[in-house]
């Protein structure tokens, strides 16, 4: 009987020792590429066709999934922020390929890809079937019919404005005439003018093992696990090979590599712990390197995980099971204002899923798409979201409440918020709506009504306070609000506890939409710059507030002649 063993390793940090920081790409038919050998990175092949259109791939740093290059689509050496315009309306693809020996079965392809604006496919051709006149850049927005038929299912026409990982299976026949073979990376632009192509990274072509009595049959890695704990992440599998290589990124770094052996037995259970890792979006994976057979596995990864410490933040606002936080859910009455009885405990199926009503979004450059995508999703400077409400209609409302403790360390309550919102032009109390109250520990509002925000969309449908985007025009027209930050001060009640709630509701009569995103966050209120030597050059206080600066003395004198008094930092 086996003994199920538990190995521990602990790494800490983004630097591991040098000896497992690099591995050369294994020989086909396990292929690994992510762009940073610049021996395997000349076995790509590029055309750069001028005479048809100056559109090529090219390999650089302007764009990676992780480590310090990509293959990307560009017409100039690197991008820059002057020159970054480079699409051209008509339509268009380019492509770049790389010649591999394969024998006949089914392989596994993956790859990272970054495509905003348009799409990308990549193929497997035969490689003696395949013209150069083929492959080339073409003016037009299709591409050979070859590579076409090619292309492999769950590889096909990918797009996403934030780094996305896709994998698809691909079957070499025991009939082919070839045993070498391309694989065609396309962009496939859609006629419009944009900013950037497309990249791709970390590319995997493995040939995938069904014989259960064969060496490197998959059962040598199994269950993949990640849990994220304060600070570090755990990961966990099970398998039998007699080593594993685990790996993992956040699209600012390089790609870590760890080696963990097995002890002998015949099935473990491995364990590893990364810990202090910087706070940031995460994509973790593992693989068997058994030495005994010579053979690796596939990569199986976790995406898009989010490493954050709750105690490196004043309110932990995206834990939706912490002691304090209360979510709810319900339906609406007769008006916005009539919540009916809610259901507690958040609904959440994931960012993409439109029957998310609490929900993170944590993604590098993601906006949201029923803004033309114009609205981030995240705001500059923070690191995730929290979208209350979705896109679907019913007359549904959401709320979520935080009660926390005020300390020295939260003078000033930082709420900054985005809102997208239907506008059927109903009266005022039939609207969408966005709501935040903050009270104390008597449940009253906050001295002066500060701690109040009652935002509806215009009921006459014009642009109300002037913060309103528009798009399209009447029944179904969309209006929504960039990030704006508002601050609270909460100096007077330290020693208390508050509670921040924060409710959105679609319209009432059901047939609109509403919802909002938020982070929350605080400060101590001072003024930064402030210093007992040299006199600083700049007084900066928190944003969220109206400002006037002035002599104590004399407080009608503005403080400097070309000085802003409303703005939230002083030039001295």
């Amino acid at each position: 009987m086996n003994v199920m063993k538990n190995i521990r390793y602990y790494l800490s940090g983004l630097f591991l020792m040098a000896s497992l920081m690099s591995f050369s790409a294994p020989a086909l038919p396990t292929y690994f590429c992510n762009f940073e050998d610049g021996v395997e990175n000349a076995q790509w092949m590029f055309f750069n066709a001028t005479n048809v259109f100056p559109m090529t791939w090219k390999v650089g740093t302007s764009a990676h999934a992780s480590g310090n290059q990509s293959l990307y689509s560009t017409k100039i050496n690197e991008l820059d922020s002057d020159t970054r315009s480079w699409a051209k309306n008509g339509g268009f693809t380019v492509s770049a390929y790389r010649k591999m020996t394969l024998t006949p079965g089914t392989y596994q392809v993956s790859i990272d890809y970054y495509a905003p604006q348009e799409m990308v496919s990549v193929a497997l051709v035969p490689a003696d079937t395949l013209t150069s006149m083929q492959i080339k850049t073409n003016s037009g927005a299709g591409y050979a019919s070859i590579i076409d038929v090619a292309n492999i299912p769950g590889l096909t026409n990918l797009k996403k404005d934030y780094w996305a990982h896709a994998t698809g299976d691909v079957v070499i026949p025991n009939t082919s005439t070839s045993t070498n073979y391309l694989l065609v990376v396309t962009y496939r632009s859609q006629g419009t003018a944009r900013e950037f192509g497309a990249a791709v990274d970390n590319i995997e072509v493995v040939k995938k093992q069904f014989d259960e009595t064969a060496c490197d049959y998959p059962v040598k890695r199994q269950d993949f696990r990640v849990d994220l704990e304060a600070g570090f992440a755990v990961l966990t599998w099970t398998g039998n090979a007699d080593q594993y290589e685990v790996g993992y990124y956040n699209n600012e770094n390089v790609l870590e590599y760890a080696v963990v052996p097995a002890s002998g037995e015949d099935l473990e259970r491995f364990e590893i712990s990364l810990e202090n890792l910087p706070e940031g979006l995460y994509h973790f994976m593992v693989r068997a390197a058994d030495t005994q057979c010579g053979s690796k596995s596939a990569w199986t990864y976790k995406y898009n995980k989010l490493v954050y410490d709750p105690s490196d933040h004043c309110i932990d606002y995206l834990n939706f099971d912490a002691i304090g936080v209360r979510c709810e859910s319900g339906n609406l009455g007769s008006t916005t204002d009539a919540l009916g009885v809610g259901i507690p405990g958040a609904v959440d199926f994931g960012y993409e899923a439109i029957e998310s009503r609490h929900t993170i979004h944590y993604l590098p450059n993601e906006r949201d798409p029923r803004t033309n995508n114009q609205l981030p999703t995240v705001p500059e400077g923070a690191f995730a979201s929290v979208r209350l409400g979705n896109w679907e209609i019913g007359a549904e409302w959401e709320s979520i409440s935080y009660t926390i403790h005020v300390d020295d360390n939260v003078g000033v309550l930082l709420l900054r918020y985005a809102l997208v919102q239907e506008n059927p032009a109903h009266g005022r109390n039939e609207q969408p709506r966005f709501d935040l109250r903050i009270t104390n520990e008597a449940g009253q509002l906050l001295a002066g009504d500060c701690g109040v925000v009652d935002l509806r969309p215009p009921s006459d449908g014009g642009a109300g306070d002037g913060n309103w985007h528009t798009i399209g025009s009447g029944y179904s027209m969309i209006q929504w609000r960039d990030w704006t930050t508002l601050g609270i001060n909460v100096r007077d009640y330290i020693g208390q506890t508050i509670k921040i709630k924060i409710v959105n509701a679609d319209c009432s009569q059901s047939g609109h939409f509403g919802y909002g995103y938020f982070v929350l966050d605080c400060s101590k209120g001072e003024i930064e710059g402030q210093t007992c030597g040299d006199k600083p050059r700049e007084l900066v206080v928190d944003d969220g507030f109206l400002y006037r600066w002035y002599v104590p003395s004399e407080p009608n004198h503005v403080f400097a002649p070309d000085q802003d008094p409303t703005s939230r930092s002083l030039d001295n």
